[in-house]
């Protein structure tokens, strides 16, 4: 009993801090996936996605659980728009606050994975999220869109965004509490880990193609942004 505690002991003390991703990380020019957006009217201010992930956001210790933290996101994340230049920065920000939040939340032998998958809007139409999934988890796959979206029908208009969340389950020496999210649109039907794995792939239907501006996989949480527009 004190070996097996041990170990698990060792594999938590790895825990990812406040910092930038220790594991694979890849970022996109977002001038070559993100200008002349329909629906962002505004010019954006330069910005590459992932590059917010080395920042200290403080905690809040009043914080209740991890539903307060999702809905508090939610509620910031709900009156975002492409009215402001600062839109992509704040959704990268938003982002990864949600993600240290977590690690505050869940730490030591209390640890559990997280993972961000965060979709722009570029295509100039609405994109309909038909389906998410599970395939692995810990958590339901919570849903955090911006200003534009309707809730009733599952709609995103022309640049909105929506940010998909998720947990795993409590690693132990059999389960590593792993990711693995499926998400269905009218563009695009994708899968997604929380770890480098070749079943980690977006495809794109007719008419459509889409590009990572982001994908940073750690230790404790991942987080992908794809950007969705259509062929000219």
């Amino acid at each position: 009993a004190v070996e097996t505690f041990l170990r698990l002991l060792s594999m938590q003390s790895s825990k990812m801090g406040n910092s930038a991703c220790r594991g694979f990380n890849e970022i996109s020019d977002p001038l070559h996936s993100t200008d002349d957006i329909p629906g962002i009217e505004t010019i954006q201010i330069d910005h590459i996605f992932g590059s917010v992930n080395n920042e200290d956001v403080p905690f809040n210790d009043t914080y209740r659980d991890e539903i307060e933290v999702i809905e508090l996101c939610y509620a910031r994340v709900k009156h975002l728009g492409g009215e402001s230049r600062t839109y992509f920065s704040s959704l990268d920000e938003e982002s990864w606050t949600l993600v240290s939040n977590w690690r505050f939340l869940f730490s030591g032998l209390n640890s559990r994975r997280c993972m961000i998958a965060g979709f722009i809007n570029g295509t100039g139409e609405n994109m309909q999220i038909k389906s998410t999934k599970l395939v692995e988890g810990g958590s339901p796959c919570y849903h955090i869109p911006t200003r534009d979206y309707d809730e009733a029908n599952c709609i995103l208009g022309p640049g909105a965004a929506i940010i998909f969340f998720a947990w795993g389950s409590p690693p132990s020496l059999k389960d590593e509490g792993g990711i693995f999210m499926n998400i269905e649109t009218n563009a695009f039907y994708c899968n997604l880990l929380n770890r480098k794995s070749p079943m980690t792939a977006i495809e794109a239907l007719p008419r459509y193609y889409c590009t990572f501006l982001e994908r940073s996989i750690s230790e404790w949480w991942a987080k992908y942004w794809v950007i969705v527009k259509c062929k000219l």
